[in-house]
């Protein structure tokens, strides 16, 4: 099944959908939605450009299944290099701003290992307060999910 964006899902993902492009190449930023556990899991890998930020964007925004108050677990450990620029940072936030009715009951938790992608994600996390209040930066991906899933805010 093919999405507006150019996404399909991976046949193989019982419950949950990994999107990829058309040709079966994944993208750099991938997400797939478990409506049991109310989650959302990114991943990114490689080289994360703009385009592939707002991409991302655009169709988690637009997925029928993506619901206010879901934890977001989005991974990073694997990107490469980032060729992200304060543009593409704001025109991700425009995108995030028309999500504000979901976004503002949904926690994400963001890992890193790079310390580049953490003070970029730090940054977004202060752009971002007003929209989307709970988001936090991780070095572990133990701690993001005993994070997201705790009762704490």
């Amino acid at each position: 099944m093919v999405g507006e964006h150019g996404y399909m899902m991976k046949p193989n993902v019982p419950l949950t959908r990994w999107y990829c492009n058309t040709e079966g190449v994944t993208v750099p930023i991938s997400y797939r939605i478990d409506p049991e556990r109310n989650l959302v899991t990114t991943r990114a890998e490689g080289v994360v450009t703009d385009e592939d930020m707002v991409r991302y964007r655009s169709q988690l925004s637009s997925d029928v299944d993506f619901q206010a108050g879901m934890k977001i677990l989005s991974d990073h450990r694997n990107v490469e290099r980032h060729q992200i620029t304060v543009e593409g940072i704001y025109r991700s936030m425009k995108v995030d701003e028309t999500l504000e009715v979901k976004l503002k009951d949904c926690k994400q938790a963001i890992v890193t290992q790079s310390d580049l992608h953490f003070g970029m994600m730090r940054i977004y996390q202060t752009m971002m307060r007003d929209t989307f209040p709970k988001i936090e930066i991780f070095r572990d991906i133990a701690a993001a999910e005993a994070w997201l899933f705790s009762e704490e805010e």
